[in-house]
């Protein structure tokens, strides 16, 4: 039987590898759309531009392009 790895230690094995091995010209982040929350905080956040369905981690590509990550698992 295989351990579970959860989304937030994929997440996070991937950004200490981008950090240590990434390019250096490469700019990410991700994007705060899971978790628990408040419904006051939630409401705060859809407010500020919040959507649901988009994706966990956004790549800043040369030439004003983007690539979108989102992470699963089993």
């Amino acid at each position: 039987m295989k351990p579970h790895v959860s989304e937030h230690k994929l997440q996070t094995a991937l950004m200490d590898y981008l950090t240590i091995k990434g390019r250096r010209d490469l700019f990410w982040f991700a994007v705060p759309n899971a978790g628990m929350r408040s419904l006051r905080v939630g409401a705060m956040m859809k407010a500020e531009g919040l959507k649901p369905g988009v994706a966990d981690i956004c790549f800043m590509l040369e030439g004003g392009k983007c690539a979108w990550l989102e992470m699963k698992t089993e």
